[in-house]
């Protein structure tokens, strides 16, 4: 099926199915042997399995549910030949794209937000540049609708600026970010240098729910996890604010994925709040770490109370 668009909508963010050869045929030979992989079980169904880390097993039965009733929707017992094979297979996701009225689509990973979480970090990085490696190849079969975000380890910051760089020259429109970097946190006066290289290159960074190994948890019943997971996106926004990243860099451009918007409003409000009203009494309780705060504050307050002239 062949449509052309004159206009029409783009989705913003939309998922691979990574399939089953997509970090064995592409990582680097030193990984090879442990490479992630899918399991079939019995019970549960096809498992994508992370060598290293044993309790990284991602089911396929949510990962690609698009369409699916609500009530049909479960958790396991789905093999990989069930998922739509448009997760996979860039020809069928064009026909996807003509039956929904879609004219574009911008792509993040679906099991690599997983591996976002892994604690060898040389590890991770491989894994991504595997996954890097075949959306590359996917969206090669129609680079004017299919546009790829290349995924970043983010060991630290030197390491993430060569993963932007090599982001760039793959042809990929934005950057999936692990949400918790290797080294110290994104804060760290040592990751200027990345926010630069964002900004010369003008690549997006995109901070997706799941992808922050913080947000597993949850209290009372099981359903109500689902409510934490737009947090690791919050954190990260309002750490990039306070301490300065936006005013150091005002052409950065962050996104949160999939993290709804409603809250935004309330939470710019409740930002500029607690800076008003408590910034004063928690200066005194901050330790060495928060000093960019307390230098950013007193910029602040001399703007706001000038000399006065004699």
């Amino acid at each position: 099926m062949e449509t052309h668009f004159d206009y029409g909508f783009v989705s913003a963010d939309s998922h691979v199915t990574e399939p089953p050869d997509c970090y064995q045929r592409f990582i680097d030979p030193a990984y090879r042997d442990r490479a992630p992989f899918i399991r079939r079980d019995e019970k549960r169904g096809d498992l994508y399995v992370f060598p290293g880390q044993d309790n990284m097993t991602v089911p396929m039965s949510l990962i690609a549910a698009a369409g699916e009733e609500s009530s049909q929707m479960t958790f396991n017992g789905r093999d990989f030949e069930d998922c739509h094979r448009s997760g996979w297979d860039p020809a069928y996701r064009l026909n996807d794209q003509a039956r929904d009225g879609v004219a574009a689509e911008l792509l993040f990973a679906t099991v690599g937000m997983q591996l976002c979480g892994h604690e060898d970090l040389d590890y991770r990085r491989a894994c991504m540049t595997a996954y890097n490696r075949w959306l590359q190849e996917y969206c090669s079969h129609a680079p004017d609708r299919l546009f790829g975000s290349g995924q970043a380890a983010v060991k630290n910051a030197a390491d993430a600026v060569d993963e932007l760089a090599d982001i760039k020259k793959m042809g990929f429109k934005g950057v999936m970010m692990s949400g918790q970097p290797g080294e110290a946190d994104y804060d760290d006066p040592s990751y200027d240098r990345l926010w630069a290289a964002a900004v010369e290159m003008e690549l997006p960074l995109c901070f997706h729910i799941l992808t922050n190994r913080a947000y597993g948890g949850h209290r009372g019943p099981k359903i109500n996890a689902l409510l934490n997971v737009v947090r690791s996106c919050q954190d990260i926004l309002g750490m990039l604010v306070y301490s300065g990243v936006f005013d150091r860099h005002p052409d950065l451009k962050v996104v949160c994925v999939e993290s709804d918007a409603g809250w935004a409003p309330h939470y710019a409000y409740r930002m500029d709040h607690i800076y008003k009203r408590h910034r004063f009494w928690i200066l005194s309780k901050l330790g060495k770490s928060d000093e960019r705060l307390r230098t950013r504050t007193q910029s602040i307050l001399e703007r706001e109370n000038p000399e006065p002239t004699q």
